[in-house]
């Protein structure tokens, strides 16, 4: 498990290979992404979040859409932000399941 630092904000780990970006210690071998889709990998890839089009749709897990995520990070609340570069925005992965544009050019 990562250790907590000031403010509960968690050591993080750059991880090669992956979505570059930065994350909790303990999710470096379990996160990456695809190609409109956001996964969780443990034994078996799992998506996370998108619907496996390529798009923008702010939604529940399995309706939302994105185009080509990039880069992620977990806060101490277990939200994951996720950078989706061609739609040029930050989307927010709630833990209630929820997926919503959080900065730069949200649509409404």
């Amino acid at each position: 498990m990562a250790s907590q630092g000031p403010n509960n904000t968690h050591n993080a780990a750059h991880v090669p290979g992956q979505a570059q970006g930065l994350l909790p210690e303990e999710f470096k071998d379990q996160l990456t992404y695809g190609l409109g889709d956001f996964y969780n990998v443990e034994s078996v890839i799992k998506r996370l979040a998108g619907n496996g089009q390529r798009g923008y749709v702010d939604d529940d897990l399995d309706s939302a859409m994105f185009d080509r995520p990039k880069s992620f990070a977990v806060d101490y609340r277990e939200n994951v932000y996720v950078a989706d570069k061609n739609n040029y925005t930050i989307k927010k992965i709630t833990k209630s399941s929820i997926v919503k544009c959080r900065a730069t050019k949200c649509r409404v």
